[in-house]
């Protein structure tokens, strides 16, 4: 072949030409259409084919406030990719999330401050590992990490070619944001409509309650719930509904002033707990809960019960969770006003009932008409003050036309 029949690509080095090959496939994976999630695995796969790696996974905090949870993928060689949720120490990593530069190691054994919990997690022992920031608008979204379970470094070109890989990744994860925003902001629609539905069809309290539960859980996922109400003799709270609690739980009385939800009631806001044990106002009613979202139900500017949401996960609740809670709140109020109207009407109409009926048996007690007498005429008249009198009267005429008045 001669120089002229020769292509550009001939005379690339073999690392510009793995690169270069790389990236198209990455870009074709991610504009494929089939959706980010789909595809991710596929993505992971061509790491750990282009840099020589075991392993690799795509770490994106999952929470608002930096916590430390992440939204795990992680993609071994020659299996499938697996994702979950994780509450690691990320030591090291940690700092790429926090300052942005890449990290590479090439034995972690070396590395006192680095922290496996992430590979151990799905089965692997890592011992060189190359983590590099996912950046979008000088802001970092994730990680990139690659690994490998001997230690032999990542190169120069092994980075290069990861962080030009974080590029394009860190645009669909945004992007995936977005969608699962925008979903997620679909799901609190269809729910706010769901429970308004509910609240203007039912009069029954226990029924909208229960809809008000299973239609929370989709959007601000809970392991115990629970729905106090005020009660107006001593200002304790009690448990009108709730999920997730064992029976004593479930019967739990809040004296006035104690617990957390009774401080929601004195500040006539809501409150987001990352650590109920740290907080000095929380009572246990359950030993799992680690977290906890407590929103006053408020009607006329004065409160009448609290929505409390508890998590088994530290900092489990975001300020947009809490935001969905408050809103739902408002309806729980007006469910409990319509269902307290409408107890009311009942019982109105109950005891309307039965003083009809006990003014039909009093009337039936007086006699019929004065007695029929040649010598004597006379007349009656009882009008009670109220709806049911107490005065009595009766007449009898004897064979001898005496007439005894009582």
């Amino acid at each position: 072949m001669s120089p002229k029949q020769r292509s550009s690509e001939d005379y690339q080095p073999t690392a510009v030409r793995r690169d270069v090959q790389t990236l198209l496939q990455v870009a074709e994976t991610l504009n494929s259409g089939r959706g980010f999630t789909h595809e991710l695995g596929r993505v992971l796969e061509i790491v750990t084919d282009a840099l020589d790696a075991g392993a690799a996974t795509l770490c994106v905090p999952e929470q608002e406030g930096g916590r430390g949870e992440l939204r795990v993928s992680f993609a071994a060689r020659g299996h499938e990719m697996k994702t979950e949720l994780l509450d690691v120490e990320l030591g090291l990593r940690d700092e790429v999330l926090r300052g942005g530069a890449s990290l590479a190691i090439t034995d972690v054994r070396q590395e006192p401050r680095f922290r496996d919990g992430v590979e151990r997690a799905f089965g692997l022992e890592p011992r060189a590992v190359l983590a590099v920031p996912l950046r979008r608008r000088h802001e970092v979204v994730g990680l990139l990490v690659a690994v490998r379970e001997k230690p032999r470094a990542f190169d120069r070109d092994d980075q290069d070619l990861l962080e030009a890989i974080a590029d394009k990744v860190a645009v669909a994860v945004e992007n995936d944001s977005l969608m699962r925003q925008l979903r997620r902001d679909l799901q609190v629609h269809e729910l706010l409509l769901d429970v308004s539905r509910e609240v203007g069809r039912s009069l029954d309290l226990d029924r909208v309650l229960e809809q008000v539960f299973d239609s929370l859980n989709r959007v601000v996922p809970f392991d115990a719930a629970a729905i106090f109400l005020v009660a107006p003799e001593d200002q304790s709270l009690r448990v009108a509904a709730q999920r997730g609690y064992s029976d004593e739980g479930a019967n739990l009385e809040v004296p006035a002033g104690k617990g957390i939800i009774s401080l929601v009631l004195e500040e006539l806001r809501g409150t987001r707990v990352a650590d109920v044990r740290k907080h000095p106002r929380y009572l246990a009613a359950r030993p799992g809960t680690r977290s906890e979202i407590a929103i006053p139900i408020v009607s006329g500017g004065e409160a009448i019960g609290v929505v409390n949401l508890e998590s088994d996960r530290s900092d489990a609740y975001t300020e947009s969770d809490l935001r969905i809670a408050e809103l739902i709140a408002a309806h729980v109020a007006s469910a409990i006003i319509n269902a307290q109207r409408h107890r009311d009407r009942l019982e109105r109409s109950q005891i309307e009932h039965e003083m009809a009926l006990a003014r039909d048996i009093q009337l039936r007690l007086f006699p019929g008409g004065p007695p029929a007498s040649d010598t004597i005429e006379w007349d009656a008249l009882n009008v009670p003050s109220s709806a049911v009198g107490g005065d009595y009267y009766d007449h009898m005429l004897t064979d001898d036309n005496r007439l005894w008045l009582l």
